[in-house]
């Protein structure tokens, strides 16, 4: 203990922890425990912005792959329309001007690109074409 001891070219302390030293050492060990609870709260905001990279990036996989069936739906749909306008002997145009009422479901085909960005529109729109072409055929 140095209480009461006088230092060699210094002055005379009472208590070793009121020194400039353990002053000194306090002010360190609180800044490093400061400066660990900051690196947890950064590992921890780190970790959460690591999960919601991953949850984003399976999130836009999932849409990427939704749009690719999309696209092969609306292909499949395409080639089945095509096949039912060639089986009843019948091409685009001439089905129009026998189909009056339908004429604004194929021009919203010919324009869904511009005005449908997933295809869904487009989607519907050939899907509605397909069945009722079917129709006609089954009925005649």
């Amino acid at each position: 203990e140095m209480r009461g001891v006088a230092v060699k070219g210094g002055p005379k302390f009472d208590d070793v922890s009121a020194s400039p030293e353990a002053e000194r050492l306090n002010r360190l060990e609180i800044d490093l425990s400061s400066s660990q609870d900051l690196v947890r709260q950064q590992e921890h905001h780190l970790a959460k912005a690591r999960d919601s990279q991953t949850m984003l990036e399976e999130e836009l996989k999932k849409q990427k792959i939704s749009e690719r069936h999309m696209k092969e739906r609306i292909a499949e749909l395409e080639r089945n329309l095509s096949h039912i306008e060639r089986s009843i002997g019948v091409g685009p145009t001439a089905w129009m001007s026998h189909h009056d009422a339908q004429q604004e479901d194929v021009q919203a085909v010919e324009t869904s690109d511009c005005d449908d960005a997933d295809g869904s529109q487009r989607l519907e729109v050939l899907e509605n074409q397909v069945r009722s072409l079917a129709k006609n055929q089954n009925i005649s």
